[in-house]
């Protein structure tokens, strides 16, 4: 169930529903897919851009259909690779980010799904005070 879905349910506000979910020590859906501080030269790179709009996705936003399929061809082409998306700001341009570095696609490791994790002084706000 999406976070929209849940917030129309209940009839609160999706504000709502994710301060509630934080209260109870579950992620919000941006915090999962889009864990780290970023360097402003990285917010617009190609896997940040679809992670955003996976995360949207997630909370139950439409998305145009043409930023749905791309979405789902990376997806597909993460999941065939059997990859994650890796960021930290030193990372040299690489296939995932080209012109900038900061993000990189990884072999998947035990328990990761779309993303690694990253150490604590690298975590968004959000994901610092969701994840153990």
């Amino acid at each position: 169930m999406t976070i929209a879905e849940i917030a129309e349910k209940y009839d609160v506000s999706r504000g709502a529903v994710n301060k509630r979910l934080a209260a109870m020590g579950e992620t919000a859906p941006r915090a999962q897919v889009l864990p780290w501080r970023m360097k402003m030269d990285h917010q617009h790179v190609y896997a940040a851009t679809m992670l955003r709009e996976y995360s949207k996705r997630l909370r139950g936003q439409k998305l145009d259909a043409r930023i749905n399929q791309a979405v789902d061809a990376w997806l597909e082409d993460l999941r065939d690779g059997d990859l994650v998306v890796y960021y930290h700001p030193d990372v040299p341009p690489n296939p995932a980010s080209p012109q900038r570095g900061g993000f990189a696609y990884v072999s998947r490791g035990p328990g990761e799904d779309l993303v690694r994790m990253p150490p604590k002084k690298l975590r968004s706000r959000s994901a610092s005070r969701q994840v153990a």
